[in-house]
């Protein structure tokens, strides 16, 4: 069986920032800076697009798509462990706005056509998927902007990123030997390889409903 496991924050977060939406957009101020805003229905249009071009070419029906997204305080293991995570990427209100708006209408598009959605709480998407692509059985595909995913390609695991197929642009790493300067989801992905206990019974419950459908 081969599934489609999409990171859809990043592919919907490219979608909508591709580009100008001269139809629906609008410009407001921001961080003292005038910023173009594109709208829900412009990205909603690309991330959609995105992902029947992957679907397409890799031959994959929308029912064998598993949607993942953040869960609630998704930064939390990271940022205990490290101060400052992803500190300076605030976004305007508005895009957050327009953001939300074309993850529902993406989500619901894609759940009505069969598709399944999931996520964990304390837990980023990125995390997420890689337990998904190392615990589901038959081939899996990554579908994502983030290169960092590129961790996960082997055997059957692969990557579909910007039109390109398994390209790993940080060459043949191997996991059991990385420790000091290996980055939060190689330490996952090392960790899960090793077949050390790191998820708990929620984490059992989430692969039990995926491999279930």
């Amino acid at each position: 069986m081969r599934r489609l496991i999409v990171d859809l924050r990043s592919v919907l977060w490219t979608g909508i920032m591709a580009g100008k939406d001269i139809d629906q957009g609008y410009k407001v101020e921001f961080d003292g800076k005038e910023l173009h805003i594109n709208s829900a229905d412009y990205g909603y249009d690309k991330a959609l697009d995105h992902l029947l071009l992957v679907l397409d070419d890799l031959n994959i029906q929308p029912r064998d798509i598993i949607l993942v997204d953040e869960g609630k305080n998704a930064k939390l293991m990271r940022t205990q462990m490290f101060a400052g995570y992803k500190a300076g990427r605030e976004r305007a209100p508005e895009q957050q706005e327009e953001f939300n708006k074309a993850k529902e209408m993406l989500v619901s598009a894609l759940l009505n056509v069969g598709a399944q959605m999931c996520w964990q709480e304390n837990m980023e998407a990125d995390d997420v998927i890689a337990y998904l692509a190392q615990n589901l059985k038959g081939e899996r595909w990554i579908a994502t902007n983030d290169g960092d995913l590129a961790a996960c390609i082997g055997g059957d695991i692969h990557l579909w990123q910007r039109g390109a197929r398994d390209q790993n642009p940080f060459g043949p790493v191997s996991y059991t030997h990385l420790r000091a300067h290996e980055t939060v989801l190689d330490l996952v992905c090392r960790l899960l390889l090793e077949k050390k206990i790191l998820f708990n019974y929620c984490w059992q419950k989430l692969y039990q409903f995926a491999c279930s459908n």
